[in-house]
């Protein structure tokens, strides 16, 4: 640790290098998780709206999730409990050829082709009734 101390203080363009190298990682890591909280953000919001589901029902579920990411970190909980998690309670697989989002312990299984084929239709609509507005 001594020998490291001594080559930054020797070669200070090191040193800057190294805090430039660590401040991007770590910039990278914040962004990688605002990027991840969005997505969980928009699930989240597209579940509620959408497949009218309970706030406080997927707030719950939330929790859970992540007192169990907590056990799993302090050590608590054997992994292979994540395994099931993940496998039994969420999940995006294919039948048929189509996408299916499933939430087994809310009961959700729904196409993701019908899904985006509604928000198409819905899209649509809404510039059909702003084309009529405008040629009013």
């Amino acid at each position: 640790m001594e020998a490291l101390t001594n080559l930054f203080e020797e070669h200070s363009l090191l040193g800057i290098l190294a805090i430039i190298v660590v401040a991007s990682i770590i910039v990278s890591i914040v962004k990688s998780l605002f990027k991840m909280a969005m997505t969980i953000a928009v699930i989240g919001l597209v579940l509620v709206v959408f497949f009218n589901v309970n706030p406080q029902q997927l707030i719950d579920k939330g929790k859970s999730l992540t007192n169990t990411g907590t056990e799993l970190i302090e050590g608590d909980l054997d992994p292979s409990i994540i395994t099931k998690l993940t496998e039994s309670e969420f999940f995006i697989k294919e039948e048929n050829g189509e996408k299916i989002f499933e939430i087994e312990s809310l009961g959700i299984r729904y196409s993701l082709n019908d899904f985006f084929g509604k928000l198409y239709d819905e899209r649509q609509k809404e510039i059909g009734e702003l084309e009529d507005m405008i040629d009013e």
